[in-house]
């Protein structure tokens, strides 16, 4: 396979012309770029030189000076589209990166499909130059704007599954609620200690659990419970197969897409209240410094005593009372040791940037709100990071000292010399020096966050600061963890949602019985590479959900004035992030009357030609709501002086 996609990303040698293949990426009407492995620049494509190539085709083009012609469609990236009827015979495509029409060539061809409905159009016929294809309505998916209409494009545009097949519902069927008594006696029993989960208000699975005791020695037992998926999803079964296929949970702004059907996600391996459950557990001796004196990595089962949410367990270390107040606050404070320790060696900070959209029983954004940041959601990472981190220690060591053994890691490489360069030209816009070459990158990058932390530009700051890092992903190599300062780090502490967790516990414990003679043989590259790839797609969805929710939410004020932020400037606009939502949009500048403006790549910022006005970006500014387009979710904001 890495043959074949070498082949099709090569450059090809030519006296007289420079020919290459590549993806196309279709950003705007106008034109595109042609991604071409192992090359640094994108090749720029003018949209009258595509010759019917469509966003995410594979491609061969020629260069003639900066810019490229397409020769060859080589790979089709999909034939099936999700669009708007806006005429009789015509269909606009979904997506900001769509900018094709399919024309339907006969009354046939348009089913019963009006104009303002949203479809799903399959291509006959591909266009030859710049004309457009043609197809024909596979599906009507409802009205444009319609909430329900909306949120199966995205699930369709994202090749999102749905219903879960009959076989896997089948397989369900047979599942016993009843722990049987034989299996409890090969686990170690926690069930008499202290246990409890602390999740969202609106989580539905609880995948895990944290008990504590103190010991006679004064230091504490702390156990991270996981949920043993592994027990019921059994290798090569049909519920497994569909996880393997999903690879992971999908949480749109309305719904989640889960992994593993209900009975298995919400019942048999959520540990919920009052309730014995079967575990996979990592459990440390432990003193309120955060040092680790012991620990231990098993098999096990727990009773559930209280079902936590985040505010709630808050509240009782906040006002020290409530139900387990002594408790919650021994973990945070030891969580709070471990956090430290992390930082100090290592671990990169980042703040999240996540915003809650309230929705009303019709699926309408009725208000957008930042998440808040408090201390038990620091408190339950702080310990799933100890949990992933010493689960993937313990396999690390186990394999170097007999033979290498297959493992799922979660890798995180150093980043691109050329792209922390770039950050540091942009953060001197902001008069903010930061080295490239220095050797101690994660104190520059702390450094970075607590200057810069509690200002409105930290969005922009931490977003080109993490977008100048290398992706995590899973892989079957052991590798650094960058952003956590880890040697050695797996996922495992989410089997019910990611099923790299779920293939992480069924070798873990291969490795606990000492029985390497039956590790399966699989491909476990394939496997990384297949589940980095869901969870790549899984985001991407979930963006788009959020931008269609924010798209909505911005359309319901337009003719109000908003503060805004410029958060990115191309040559044609600027990018406005609206402060108190999060919401992005742009400021066209052919619509700034009196001046033309040019963009100084170098400066990050907009120069105006005749008065030399600069925008920049980090500056606020007011706006009001023109435009809102919900198939291509997109906003367009005008100034106000």
């Amino acid at each position: 396979m890495r043959k074949i996609i070498k082949k099709l990303f090569s450059k090809t040698n030519n006296k007289k012309l420079e020919i290459y293949k590549g993806k196309l990426d279709h950003v705007s009407k106008l034109f595109g770029f042609i991604v071409i492995e192992n090359r640094k620049d994108d090749i720029k494509v003018l949209n009258r030189n595509l010759n019917g190539a469509f966003h995410g085709d594979i491609v061969e083009i020629k260069k003639v000076k900066d810019l490229g012609i397409v020769t060859k469609i080589i790979q089709r990236n999909k034939e099936e589209f999700v669009g708007k009827i806006i005429k009789d015979n015509l269909v606009s495509l979904d997506g900001k990166r769509m900018h094709n029409d399919i024309f339907l060539p006969s009354i046939e061809s348009r089913s019963k499909a009006i104009i303002g409905d949203k479809v799903i159009v399959k291509i006959t016929k591909w266009p030859k130059k710049n004309l457009n294809a043609e197809g024909y309505v596979k599906k009507i998916l409802g009205k444009s704007g319609e909430h329900q209409a909306e949120m199966n494009s995205i699930i369709f545009e994202f090749d999102l599954p749905q219903a879960f097949p009959q076989k896997v519902i089948e397989e369900c069927n047979l599942f016993k609620e009843q722990i049987e008594s034989q299996e409890i006696k090969k686990r170690k029993d926690f069930r008499k200690i202290l246990t409890f989960t602390i999740d969202p208000e609106n989580a539905k699975d609880y995948d895990d659990a944290l008990s504590i005791r103190k010991l006679p020695n004064n230091n504490y037992e702390v156990g991270v419970h996981i949920a043993d998926a592994s027990y019921y999803v059994k290798e090569d079964s049909e519920i497994d197969k569909e996880a393997y296929k999903r690879g992971n949970s999908i949480y749109l702004v309305d719904r989640t897409i889960p992994m593993l059907p209900e009975i298995l996600s919400n019942k048999l391996c959520s540990l919920r209240p009052d309730e014995e459950s079967l575990t996979v557990s990592a459990v440390f001796e432990i003193n309120l410094k955060g040092e680790i004196l012991n620990s231990w990595i098993g098999e096990s089962i727990i009773f559930s005593n209280k079902r936590f949410v985040y505010e709630e367990a808050q509240k009782n270390i906040d006002n020290q009372k409530g139900e387990y107040f002594e408790e919650l606050t021994i973990l945070n404070n030891i969580s709070k040791a471990l956090r430290k320790k992390r930082f100090e060696k290592g671990s990169i900070y980042f703040s999240s940037s996540d915003f809650y959209i309230k929705l009303d029983e019709e699926g309408n954004p009725i208000n957008i709100t930042k998440k808040k940041e408090i201390e038990t959601n620091n408190l339950i990472e702080e310990f799933m990071l100890l949990a992933n981190k010493e689960v993937a220690n313990k396999i690390f060591k186990k394999g170097s000292e007999n033979k290498k053994l297959p493992y799922i890691y979660r890798i995180h490489d150093k980043p691109d010399i050329e792209k922390l360069r770039e950050l540091s030209k942009f953060l001197k816009v902001f008069g903010y020096k930061f080295n490239p070459d220095s050797k101690k990158l994660p104190k520059l990058f702390n450094a970075l966050a607590k200057d810069f932390k509690g200002k409105p530009e930290f969005s922009i700051i931490q977003y080109f600061a993490i977008r100048s890092m290398a992706k995590a992903v899973y892989s079957q190599e052991c590798s650094i963890h960058f952003g956590l300062g880890f040697e050695h780090y797996t996922h495992f502490t989410s089997p019910i949602r990611r099923y790299s967790d779920l293939e992480a516990h069924r070798l873990l414990k291969i490795y606990i019985d000492n029985n390497e003679r039956t590790i399966p043989k699989k491909d476990y590259k394939k496997i990384t590479e297949h589940i980095s790839m869901t969870e790549r797609s899984a985001i991407e969805a979930e963006r788009a959900s959020i931008k269609y929710k924010q798209v909505l939410y911005m359309q319901s004020l337009q003719g109000k004035t908003l503060e805004g932020m410029i958060s990115y400037i191309s040559e044609r606009a600027l990018f406005i992030e609206i402060l108190k939502s999060g919401c992005e949009g742009i400021v066209p500048f052919a619509d700034i009357e009196g001046d033309y403006y040019i963009l100084d790549k170098e400066n990050f910022w907009a120069i105006g030609k005749k008065k030399k006005k600069k925008f920049r970006i980090g500056d606020k500014l007011k706006v009001e709501v023109t435009d809102c387009d919900i198939d291509k979710k997109q906003i367009r904001f005008k100034m106000i002086k």
